[in-house]
């Protein structure tokens, strides 16, 4: 039997893709709390709002039938073409496979480890372009030690979200330009410098210092740095769809009904030592205008573990911490004070912005979650020549996108950056 044949064949019999699925929702809180509802592929999501009820209270009497207001609901829609998509893949070497008796024995002791390689990474790129901007890390200085834009050298924001090798797109902190396709080829996590290469065999540094193809003026510090070809994706974030800016959301203008707005509120400025209140009073606006039922606070994890300073601060006076929860990439506390109670969670993908979510007006829209192409034969596999041999790959797709229910049970926060509320990492004592 051939190798590719054996290759198919495993694939059938152990369903890797549902492993992946279901091991990316155990170390990802957002993928792991959020309902899935299945798409059709080449039809549009259809997403009904109730903008007016069919109802009238007068006091004393019946309302006039012809005084009776008439509801209205218009349906917003996912367009198919807006769908996010995010692609990983698996190769083997033909000489690889024969360092081993059997095909067979190739896949089962190389294809795990490959699996959990590619499913930390799609997780990571999955949430992030569905949560943040579409950013997976951004340039936080141009100049000082170890910073060479000539050669490549800058610092970023969130270093451990990259890997050696990435494919990725620079943009301007409006991601406006076209971007420049550049590959890391170094990454200090002592520094947080990474390193840029304009090839793929990482030999040749790629100068930031000076319009470079799609990038009209030298690299500065917001700078974004995306997802390879991400500036092609037309599709909607869960900022930009909250996002007052826009104005629309699902298709539909926001100005028709206070139930497509979303509360936005702007942190840039805010005093951490009124963190913690600025928060209640978030949460109580939701409730009120957006009549929350399953809320909480997703924020990135710097901004968390602040809370949790002041309160360690506060010594119980005012606010306090129970039901605590963790995991990979979360930690979780239901927050107490006078004004009540609210569950906030830190996430690791989220670097710029917090949101309140009501789940249960929240959901995922995708077929499978993770779908192989299928496209030659109706086979996963698929067996190419190149000049070192035969490769055998793997393509992987996630394809899907977030439907808001009702918009006015969530708020949409500006200006939490990570790194300004993060733990001090100096441990001299």
């Amino acid at each position: 039997m051939s190798t590719l044949k054996i290759f198919n064949n495993l694939h059938r019999e152990h369903a890797p893709m549902k492993a992946m699925e279901d091991a990316i929702k155990k170390t990802d809180y957002f993928l792991n709390k959020i309902e899935q509802e299945p798409i059709v592929d080449g039809q549009d999501y259809i997403v009904p709002f109730e903008l007016a009820r069919h109802t009238n209270v007068k006091v004393g009497g019946l309302t006039a039938v012809d005084k009776i207001t008439r509801g209205k609901t218009e349906k917003g829609k996912v367009v198919d073409a807006d769908y996010f998509e995010a692609w990983g893949t698996i190769s083997f070497e033909e000489r690889d496979i024969r360092a081993y008796k059997t095909a067979k024995k190739a896949f089962m002791t190389l294809f795990p480890d490959k699996v959990e390689g590619l499913k930390e990474t799609m997780r990571n790129r999955i949430s992030v372009s569905l949560l943040e901007d579409g950013s997976i890390t951004r340039v936080t200085a141009v100049t000082g030690t170890g910073v060479d834009l000539a050669t490549g050298k800058v610092k970023v924001s969130r270093p451990e979200r990259l890997e050696i090798g990435d494919r990725l797109e620079l943009k301007d902190a409006s991601g406006a330009n076209a971007g420049l396709e550049v590959y890391v080829k170094e990454i200090d996590m002592d520094s947080d410098i990474v390193t840029f290469a304009s090839d793929m065999a990482l030999t040749t540094a790629v100068d930031l210092s000076s319009a470079n193809a799609g990038l009209t003026e030298s690299v500065a510090v917001g700078d974004m740095i995306c997802l390879d070809d991400y500036s092609s994706s037309s599709h909607e974030t869960l900022g930009s769809m909250l996002d007052s800016a826009n104005a629309t959301i699902h298709g539909l203008a926001k100005s028709k009904s206070p139930i497509l707005q979303a509360q936005n509120f702007d942190f840039s400025a805010i005093d951490k030592a009124k963190l913690i209140p600025a928060l209640y009073k978030i949460f109580k606006v939701c409730k009120q205008r957006g009549k929350i039922t399953d809320g909480e606070i997703l924020l990135p994890l710097g901004v968390f573990f602040a809370i949790g300073e002041a309160i360690e601060a506060d010594k119980g006076r005012r606010f306090s911490a129970e039901d605590a929860s963790s995991g990979y990439g979360f930690e979780s506390f239901k927050l107490k004070g006078k004004d009540g109670s609210m569950r906030v969670t830190g996430i690791v993908d989220l670097d710029q912005v917090g949101y309140v979510i009501d789940w249960s007006k929240l959901c995922l829209a995708t077929n499978e979650f993770f779908t192989t192409n299928r496209e030659l034969g109706n086979e996963p596999w698929d067996k190419i020549r190149t000049e070192e041999g035969y490769k055998y790959i793997l393509d992987i797709v996630f394809r899907g996108a977030l439907v808001c229910k009702r918009p006015s049970a969530f708020a949409y926060i500006k200006g939490l950056t990570h790194a300004d509320f993060i733990v001090n990492t100096d441990l001299t004592v």
